[in-house]
């Protein structure tokens, strides 16, 4: 079977080599699969609950679950770092954020994305000392539609016309 592409996330991956700046980058996209295609799946447990794999855009051949991504990026013997920036953009000013896809045309997705900015805003402003706004990509996913979903039963409820049983008849 093959992976599902989800989205590629707003940061990167790059090699650690004595904080060397010309270390390649790849991006970091999420992936969805029934089966475990861990490529670290041998050498030990993988973390494939969610059937959720990182892997690269660029290289749909190599995917690890949450457990050995993390292991590889954060871990005692890391080999990888995260960068929040794309190669080539090191100035003060964060990168853009990536495009949302649009599936089905409505705009709810548009909509969503621009409310959840607004609310990350409101939890920058109270929490003025935090330096990077990471959030697991299953919350992030989680938000995400649950915040697309609400958007629908609010029309649904409140915009939309209602049909009466007298308008039925």
């Amino acid at each position: 079977m093959k992976p599902e592409f989800i989205r590629t996330l707003s940061f990167r991956s790059r090699i650690v080599a004595a904080h060397d700046p010309d270390q390649p980058e790849w991006d970091v996209a999420l992936w969805r699969s029934a089966e475990n295609i861990c490529q670290l799946g041998d050498d030990s447990r993988c973390d494939d609950s969610e059937g959720l794999y990182y892997g690269s855009a660029d290289d749909p051949l190599t995917w690890f679950c949450p457990r050995h991504f993390y292991e590889m990026h954060s871990g005692p013997n890391r080999g990888y770092t995260l960068v929040d920036e794309p190669s080539g953009d090191r100035g003060d000013a964060p990168p853009p954020a990536p495009p949302r896809p649009r599936t089905d045309g409505s705009g709810v997705e548009a909509l969503a994305a621009e409310a959840l900015d607004a609310f990350w805003e409101v939890v920058a402003r109270h929490f003025p000392r935090a330096t990077t706004g990471d959030l697991s990509p299953e919350r992030t996913l989680a938000m995400e539609q649950a915040t697309e979903d609400a958007i629908g039963e609010w029309v649904t409820n409140n915009v939309l016309p209602r049909t009466s049983h007298a308008d039925a008849e």
